[in-house]
């Protein structure tokens, strides 16, 4: 090619064995990334465009690279292509790549610390420790290079070396996202350990049903960024060190009862994820919910109560009328402090059972007292309202007691609809049926009287 070669490359024979070798070692390559090629070429599109155009960047420079040998040998001083232009493939393509199967990565999720939960915006904050295993062979000679059974990489260095599944937390507030520390651990036998701990607010459905003797399950989930389920596959640990809840994790106003870690298909549409799941399980702590709530109810209900044992003179006659309308009023004034715990919803609440229930009591007590004023100071048959109205200090503590207890038997937040409609209709038929007995006895005391 009208080129000088230098004298040392003399004789021809050696100097054509120093020119073909590189560039046999060069069309090797070239079929081998040629080969990566159309095997990424089956890989979802956003993958696949990342890696073509790594895999092309590369098989640019080595054609470069190779027609340089073929046209003649390079001045002395510049270097022949290394066996470090691989790196790109070892970090771009996944070990299994072209295998037919999904590389398997097992993770383990430690919940080290809980709180806020938020149950108007259906989040809570996590401090959370992700330990992820995979295996990959080709890591390994990070750790051989450098004479050490084993290395530990940052994130960053990690991503420039070896192949990285960039697996993610996928519930979490895009706004509100703090990763702490990351250490990759590679071993020369290619197995890859990442530790990762991360602060999120995450997103978790709450099912308010049975509020406030409710239980939720807080759920962690993850998933790679961008494989799919047929080129990745998430397997959970079995390892109880590094899945579960830390033992300095505890919520102020809940109990933690347990957790439980899968993994699943998700299929949405063409995106289809191999996910990772924590739930962990809490039961509230109800008490304090009881003595804020349910006992100031209760207390205003026995007020309603107690106007049967008001006299049934002339001048008790407004209070006993104003004593029952004006516990009504603070009750409904009471129900109001439940919608600051729990958001607007679309379904029955146990809290929407008892609170109806008693409602309906302190209405059934309202007109019950009616109906006695009415016969002692309309129809005038005083002895008749006296035995009324002492029977209906029974009668109605007998109704509360027995309706409230009925209302806990639902506290599991199931059938309240059935519950409800029970209960209800139960104090209606009593109150009806009770209220017909006493005009039956005014008319027969009134024909008595007329005897």
């Amino acid at each position: 090619q009208g080129r000088t070669y230098p004298a040392r490359l003399a004789p021809e024979g050696a100097l054509r064995s120093c020119v073909e070798r590189p560039v046999r070692a060069m069309q090797r390559s070239l079929r081998a990334v040629s080969l990566c090629c159309w095997l990424s070429a089956w890989a979802p599109a956003q993958a696949s465009h990342e890696r073509m155009a790594a895999l092309l960047k590369s098989r640019s420079r080595l054609s470069l690279q190779a027609g340089d040998l073929r046209g003649g040998v390079r001045d002395t001083d510049e270097q022949l292509p290394s066996e470090s232009d691989d790196s790109d493939l070892a970090t771009t393509l996944r070990p299994g790549a072209g295998m037919g199967r999904p590389d398997a990565v097992t993770f383990g999720i430690m919940a080290k610390a809980l709180s806020s939960v938020d149950l108007m915006t259906n989040t809570y904050f996590g401090d959370l420790v992700l330990t992820l295993q995979w295996s990959d062979p080709r890591a390994g000679r990070v750790a051989v290079d450098l004479g050490v059974d084993n290395v530990t990489l940052s994130q960053d260095e990690a991503s420039q070396a070896i192949w990285m599944p960039d697996i993610k937390v996928t519930n979490r507030d895009i706004q509100c996202e703090d990763i702490i520390s990351t250490a990759v651990t590679v071993s020369t036998d290619g197995t890859v350990v990442k530790v990762q701990r991360v602060s999120h607010v995450l997103k978790t459905p709450y099912v308010l049903t049975a509020f406030p003797f409710d239980r939720q399950e807080l759920g962690v989930q993850i998933a790679s960024s961008f494989y799919m389920a047929d080129e990745l596959e998430l397997v959970p640990t079995t390892d109880t060190e590094v899945a579960g809840i830390g033992p300095d994790a505890s919520l102020p106003d809940f109990f933690l009862t347990g957790s439980q870690t899968r993994a699943f298909v998700e299929e949405d549409a063409s995106l289809v994820k191999s996910r990772g799941e924590m739930k962990i399980t809490v039961d509230r702590r109800s008490q304090p919910l009881c003595l804020s709530l349910l006992v100031p109810e209760v207390l205003v209900l026995i007020i309603a109560v107690s106007v049967f044992w008001f006299p049934l003179l002339g001048p008790f006659a407004m209070p006993r009328v104003s004593t029952a309308i004006v516990s009504y009023l603070a009750f409904t004034m009471l129900q109001g402090r439940t919608t600051s715990y729990i958001p607007p919803k679309g379904g029955l609440v146990w809290m929407d059972l008892w609170e109806s229930v008693c409602q309906f009591i302190m209405l059934f007590v309202l007109c019950l007292n009616l109906v006695v004023l009415s016969i002692c100071h309309t129809y005038g048959l005083k002895g008749l309202a006296g035995d009324i109205d002492r029977e209906l200090r029974a009668l109605s503590l007998v109704i509360a007691i027995l309706a409230l207890a009925t209302a806990f038997v639902g506290t599991d937040g199931e059938n309240l609809t059935a519950l409800s409609v029970g209960i209800l209709g139960s104090v209606t038929v009593v109150g009806l049926v009770y209220v017909a007995f006493c005009f039956v006895r005014v008319r027969r005391a009134k024909a008595g009287h007329s005897a």
